[in-house]
């Protein structure tokens, strides 16, 4: 399946540090025609775009995003890519919050994605996280990426950044000083947003033999030095 020019985008978390990466990467590309943002609020920036990226842009407010689930509000028919950034840190919000954010949202809209036969889909995740975890959250959301490959999905991508850096308003405090740190991995936001425009790219010019591809922070910023796969995924 070969998409290389028309190719139509969702995103949610659009307002996020990496979902903003994404839609400024998308709307940049000409592979991209169509990129429609799923936001509870619209950014200043985005009426700051120059008017032919304005064009490709498509705003969707709501005002919770359980509304994903009301299939019937919703038309991405023929759509290309969903990408999801979601994400909050434990220390930040509640454990609801913490869980509807990183798990079920996350899900809502894969399987949103999934009723309109959208057939790639796209997750901001992180490093640490897989189901067998001994940390509950980081566990919860390992559970929510394992369900995403049942939902019959032609292509998965996972990223899973280290601790992302230079997010601008949105950075914390204990990430500006990860940039002095070396030995812990870290990427910038910028890259990770880059990371999920090429590799969105590459699933459909040069798709792999695997329906689920996962990435590492060190992959990540191979991905984006060589605009191609790192060297263990096989294309076919």
């Amino acid at each position: 399946m070969e998409q290389q020019r028309g190719q139509k985008a969702v995103i949610i978390g659009a307002s996020g540090s990496v979902g903003r990466e994404v839609v400024k990467e998308l709307l940049k590309s000409p592979t991209w025609t169509h990129v429609t943002l799923i936001v509870r609020t619209k950014i200043p920036e985005w009426d700051a775009l120059p008017q032919e990226q304005k064009q490709k842009l498509e705003i969707l407010t709501v005002k919770s995003l359980d509304e994903l689930t009301d299939f019937s509000k919703w038309d991405f028919t023929e759509y290309s890519s969903m990408f999801c950034c979601l994400g909050a840190l434990a220390t930040e919000v509640s454990k609801t919050d913490y869980i509807k954010v990183n798990c079920t949202y996350p899900l809502y809209s894969a399987k949103l994605a999934a009723h309109f036969k959208i057939p790639h889909y796209s997750l901001t995740s992180g490093e640490g996280i897989h189901s067998k975890s001994w940390n509950s959250g980081m566990k919860a959301r390992g559970v929510m990426e394992d369900e995403l490959a049942t939902l019959g999905f032609m292509y998965l991508s996972i990223l899973k950044p280290g601790v992302i850096t230079r997010r601008g308003k949105g950075e914390r405090w204990f990430e500006s000083m990860f940039r002095y740190m070396p030995c812990f991995p870290q990427i910038t936001a910028q890259q990770v947003g880059l990371g999920h425009k090429i590799d969105a790219e590459l699933r459909f010019k040069k798709p792999l033999e695997t329906q689920t591809v996962i990435y590492g922070n060190s992959e990540i910023h191979y991905l984006v030095r060589n605009g191609t796969y790192p060297k263990n995924k096989k294309s076919k």
